[in-house]
């Protein structure tokens, strides 16, 4: 049995791992690998066995050394489980990994043609298969219009995956930025289209600074503060100069990130506020 375990060695994996007809096999390996391991922990733990195995070894006299022999015997063992159980966790995972990379990969090359039902696809993966697929999401959003909407639930799943993933996985903030774009963009058709600010905050400060209620404006945010304020169906452009926000509201707007790889601590609070949003009415409380 420990022959066969140690035949499977780390580098089989990465030389098989890459390519897709010897998936199985490894999987079909691994599965083996992990009954064997827990029939010897069994075999280990089984007190009766053991008991057993001491009788056999003959007279009463013999008994004590035989123990002695038998208990090395069952930490060797033992040490070899938990090894073969940990060289099978790093196993397992590398495959995974392989396995997520592979398809983020595929993902991305079908999304070119077919950006809706990838959009759709992505939505539906685990964890790690989803942070894996980040560019493969940023294509299939750059090949939909504006105009076109999955179903709530897809646009939402995917939104609080956004929230639940790593932000320090590649690509993830750039991703972030286009989907909070994408999303308020289809929920919100009757903004000014894209073109220079009408209204432009830059560095305003002081506690009184409110101005009601804005509508069909494209909004600058450039840093400062703003309180008590509402826009409803505006573009709102943030930059990396943080504003002060208490009770802001946004109805029915559109919301644009400069698409830098790693914005600033402002400007990933606001995409998270938004992100757990539904993007047609957002309140900040504070920010």
């Amino acid at each position: 049995m420990r022959t066969e375990i140690l035949d499977l060695q780390v580098d089989e994996l990465e030389d098989l791992a890459i390519k897709q007809a010897t998936i199985e096999h490894l999987e079909t390996k691994i599965e083996d690998i992990g009954d064997r391991l827990s029939l010897l922990e069994a075999r280990i733990n089984n007190r009766n066995k053991v008991l057993r195995w001491l009788r056999e070894w003959g007279t009463v006299g013999a008994s004590i050394t035989s123990a002695v022999g038998i208990v090395a015997i069952c930490v060797t063992l033992a040490i070899f489980a938990f090894s073969g159980v940990k060289e099978n966790a790093i196993f397992r995972t590398r495959t995974e990994d392989s396995l997520n990379e592979i398809k983020g990969k595929l993902l991305k090359l079908e999304a070119v043609n077919s950006p809706g039902s990838v959009l759709k696809e992505i939505g539906g993966l685990q964890p790690k298969a989803f942070a894996a697929s980040l560019p493969a999401l940023q294509v299939a959003l750059n090949g939909l219009p504006s105009q076109f909407q999955p179903n709530k639930a897809t646009l939402t799943t995917i939104a609080d995956k956004l929230l639940a993933t790593d932000d320090t996985v590649v690509g993830y903030w750039p991703t972030v930025l286009q989907f909070i774009r994408f999303v308020s963009e289809g929920k919100s058709p009757k903004v000014p289209p894209e073109g220079d600010p009408n209204i432009i905050f830059s560095h305003n400060m002081g506690r009184g600074f409110a101005v009601g209620t804005i509508e069909n404006r494209i909004v600058e945010l450039d840093g400062g503060e703003l309180y008590d304020s509402q826009f409803v169906r505006c573009r709102i452009v943030f930059t990396s100069d943080p504003v002060r926000m208490q009770n802001v509201g946004f109805v029915d707007c559109v919301f644009e990130f400069p698409q830098i790889g790693y914005p600033s601590p402002y400007l990933k609070r606001a995409s998270r506020i938004l992100l757990a949003s539904n993007f047609s009415s957002v309140t900040i409380p504070s920010l």
